[in-house]
């Protein structure tokens, strides 16, 4: 397959009648036949509007059917898409339509009301039969058409708040795709939970290598998405069969959402990414799903996924739950070739790899080295360890280490120290400005129970896990810490 959209063709082809699509929350379904030939329409009607090869659409509006069909119908006219946060103010997202020089914006009957006024642009109606509620957007003047290998752009704030576009292409996408499809083996009977919104690189995951096995994807809507029990219930209720999401996902999964309470035996996989998982809540999650294999994938939006881990087995006893090796497309090494043992940055390169930032060359050179070769390797800003057989332990992020008091501190293996107390259902550590110090490290933490907030009980239990310098200077106490669309912690909200 040389391009995403033929998957979904081919799907089509073999499986017609076959349930692609099932939003239980907006009660929608549709099958690969319909899925194709709407976006096959909706791919017309784009040309119509002047959108060709090389350019970018852009794409706003809940999760839904109607955007999984925008996905694949701008496919269909050789340009790349660009999904949008429908959670994100108004402003930022037309930033980025502007910032992408998009020749055209499809947007749900919500998403065009706040994007009008500040774009600017004119909407034509997308016929009701096709996407309710839905509008195209074209700027007055087309712009120019970009590189034809192009796929989608994923917008990502980074440490800095400042949105970058990153680009991949067809052939990096389906490296990843066709990857899964030999490790993973999805077939026609799976039924793929989408928790993931669209602008997140999960996603990527949970429509193509699905469509490309004519599985069918269970679309979870806010609702299930925010609330625990609600996804729990959405999950048993559809027998889905393969999970993919955030450890925070998981963590609250397991503390809200009375897991023990539903039928899980149709639940084969248990894929997580994105954040480090606890091995403790590895187990309690193996308690509740005992017959699923479990993988931890690592790989920044860059990279799609670079390193892969079997934590079936894995014992809280044997450590962190590393983030494994290298899937066979990519070479990942350490900088400065670390001995076992010793850290480095993770560098990766090969075909998963994106290829650059979105108008940004300036940042695409930093982001890459080049090795006395001639080969072009990406820098994470990761670090990791080899634990001694060939697996690698995830050691942290340069933007989440900090110097304090003389001592380098990594805030998530604060953040570690704090899930493990009982009564802990979420914990988020950030660093402020400190005259005296250089830094004050506050830590959020969201109660799991009806027990007093003991400021004294945390604070001993800290003590006894962590060095003096690690502990944090202050604590604050919440019913739940502020998410990400995604379902990652907000950090910049908390800071």
């Amino acid at each position: 397959m040389k391009d995403l959209q033929g998957l979904l063709e081919q799907s089509a082809y073999r499986y017609s009648t076959h349930l692609a699509i099932e939003h239980p929350e907006r009660n929608e379904v549709l099958s690969y036949g319909e899925l194709d030939r709407l976006a096959g329409i909706v791919g017309s009607l784009l040309k119509s509007a002047g959108v060709g090869a090389g350019d970018r659409v852009a794409i706003c509006g809940e999760k839904s059917a109607a955007f999984v069909a925008a996905i694949f119908a701008v496919l269909k006219t050789s340009a790349a898409y660009v999904p949008l946060d429908p959670d994100s103010p108004a402003p930022r997202n037309a930033d980025i339509v502007r910032d992408v020089a998009a020749s055209a914006l499809l947007a749900d009957e919500q998403a065009a009301r706040t994007l009008e006024s500040v774009l600017g642009w004119t909407p034509a109606a997308v016929p009701e039969k096709i996407f309710t509620g839905w509008s195209v957007f074209v700027p007055p003047v087309h712009p120019k058409p970009g590189d034809l290998k192009t796929a989608y752009i994923l917008y990502t704030s980074g440490s800095t708040g400042e949105p970058k576009g990153v680009v991949h292409t067809h052939e990096s996408a389906l490296a990843f795709v066709d990857w899964c499809s030999e490790v993973f083996r999805l077939e026609p009977s799976d039924r793929v939970l989408s928790v993931a919104p669209f602008h997140f690189d999960l996603s990527v995951f949970d429509l193509f290598v699905s469509v490309k096995h004519s599985a069918r994807i269970v679309l979870a809507g806010r609702d299930a998405r925010f609330h625990p029990q609600s996804l729990a219930i959405l999950a048993a209720e559809r027998r889905v069969t393969i999970w993919y999401s955030t450890p925070t996902t998981l963590r609250l999964f397991l503390r809200y959402g009375e897991p023990e309470r539903a039928d899980w035996s149709a639940l084969r996989l248990v894929l997580f990414a994105g954040e480090v998982f606890d091995p403790a809540d590895l187990e309690a999650l193996r308690r509740v799903w005992k017959g699923s294999k479990y993988y931890n994938l690592y790989g920044p939006t860059e990279t799609n996924v670079c390193t892969y881990f079997d934590a079936t087995q894995h014992s809280g006893d044997e450590g962190p739950i590393p983030i494994g090796v290298a899937c066979p497309f990519d070479r990942v090494r350490l900088a400065g070739d670390a001995l076992p043992g010793h850290e480095g940055e993770i560098l990766v390169s090969g075909a998963s790899v994106m290829q650059g930032y979105w108008g940004r060359p300036k940042n695409t050179r930093e982001a890459f080295w080049t090795d006395p070769r001639g080969l072009l390797w990406y820098r994470t800003g990761d670090f990791a360890k080899d634990r001694g057989d060939g697996q690698w332990v995830f050691e942290g992020r340069r933007d989440r280490r900090v110097k304090r008091r003389g001592y380098r501190v990594e805030l998530g293996a604060i953040e570690t120290v704090l899930r493990a107390h009982p009564f802990v259902a979420e914990a988020a550590v950030v660093a402020l400005p400190d005259c005296e110090s250089g830094v004050r490290i506050r830590a959020h933490v969201s109660w799991s129970s009806v027990q007093p907030k003991s400021l004294a009980g945390i604070r001993n239990f800290c003590a006894g896990r962590m060095p003096p310098y690690m502990i944090p200077d202050s604590f604050l106490f919440s019913g739940s810490l502020p998410k990400l669309s995604s379902g990652k912690i907000d950090y910049r909200r908390l800071e």
